[in-house]
């Protein structure tokens, strides 16, 4: 049975579906010998799951629940079988079952799967997060796969970022594993996809879109937000992504060995290490978002300081703009010490500077 068992885990970490023949045939071999061996019939049942002969594995797996009925393995196999049969209303009865007699990350994990499949992905991110908090980098392909299964249900609901950190934390656990790396492929392939476009959108004048907002949205204070949005967005967007992909790598794969969850790992290493981009970019942003406003009131409003230097401008009083000038001047200088101020409360674990005590 060792044998058959070591075949269906080369088949889980190399995707090379070969290894469950190989896997069968040592279990009729087994069951040759001994055809009564409960330890056998359960691991067929596990062979015909993975091969997708879901009706023999079902059968199997009946076999087994009249002479194990409390056996949690046997729960799960019942489970598995239902659900890929359509039998969802079975499949959460022997699901709860599971989790009801041992809670852990093979239950945990089944009802995820479940909940995605009734369209609560919400709840199988929930459950998906418990089952790799549970599990043990000992046994690091088990681990592993409910990490990319994680980051799975985050790329389906568009959480690129926390895809990609899910993705990472696989590996980590478990390197060069084959769906990892596929399921990163794929998040990197979106990135240089959208990349050129996301290029393209940046490099384009943007303060020429505070007429069409005019139009569109009216005289009112929204289209001089609309402005400032689009001209700070890319700043921000950037800085923000270049950070997160910044991490220290170590930082999370020491995060992952002290048993950090994926959300511990986000709000505690990730979020932290970025926010010293996020933060940078802001003091830049700011001043955008100045122009942004100022320009949307000079194409066109009914008040603000953009229609008080056109007015100024069209009656040749250069005093009025240079009095708008000094308002914005203490404006943004009222927001550089804000936003200093909110640099040191949010990253005060940032070294002020370099120390060169003791330096040679």
């Amino acid at each position: 049975m060792a044998l058959a068992a070591a075949y269906m885990q080369k088949a889980r970490e190399s995707g090379d579906a070969s290894y469950y023949g190989r896997a069968e045939a040592a279990v009729k071999q087994a069951l040759s010998v001994q055809p009564d061996s409960v330890e056998a019939l359960r691991t067929l049942a596990w062979v015909q799951t993975g091969k997708h002969e879901f009706r023999e594995a079902l059968t199997i797996a009946e076999r087994l629940r009249e002479r194990l009925p409390d056996d949690p393995l046997v729960h799960g196999l019942l489970g598995d079988a239902a659900v890929e049969l359509g039998e969802y209303t079975r499949a959460e009865e022997e699901f709860q079952t599971m989790l009801d007699l041992r809670p852990g990350m093979a239950s945990y994990s089944r009802a995820a799967y479940l909940r995605e499949l009734y369209g609560d992905p919400d709840g199988a991110i929930e459950f998906m997060e418990r089952a790799a908090k549970v599990g043990s980098a000992k046994d690091p392909e088990p681990l592993a796969w409910c990490l990319v299964q994680l980051g799975n249900l985050y790329f389906n609901q568009g959480r690129l970022g926390k895809a990609e950190l899910a993705y990472n934390n696989a590996l980590i656990v478990f390197p060069h594993y084959y769906q990892a790396l596929a399921a990163l492929g794929r998040i990197r392939l979106l990135a240089d996809v959208f990349a050129p476009y996301i290029k393209a959108l940046n490099a384009m004048p943007r303060v020429v879109l505070g007429s069409i907002f005019i139009i569109t949205i009216g005289y009112g204070i929204w289209s001089k937000v609309a402005l400032a949005v689009v001209l700070v967005f890319f700043v921000v967007f950037f800085n923000a992504f270049q950070g997160v992909r910044e991490v220290d790598r170590n930082l999370l794969a020491n995060a992952r060995i002290l048993g950090a969850s994926p959300r511990q790992v986000t709000t505690e290493v990730i979020i932290p290490s970025a926010l010293t981009w996020i933060i940078a970019s802001l003091h830049t942003s700011f001043g955008f978002a100045l122009v942004g406003a100022v320009v949307g009131e000079y194409l066109g409003a009914i008040k603000g300081l953009g229609l008080m230097i056109a007015t100024a401008q069209g009656t040749f009083n250069p005093n009025g703009v240079f009095a708008a000038m000094f308002i914005l001047a203490v404006v943004a200088l009222t927001a550089e010490v804000a936003l200093t101020w909110l640099e040191g409360r949010l990253i005060k674990w940032r070294p002020n500077g370099v120390n060169t005590d003791g330096l040679i």
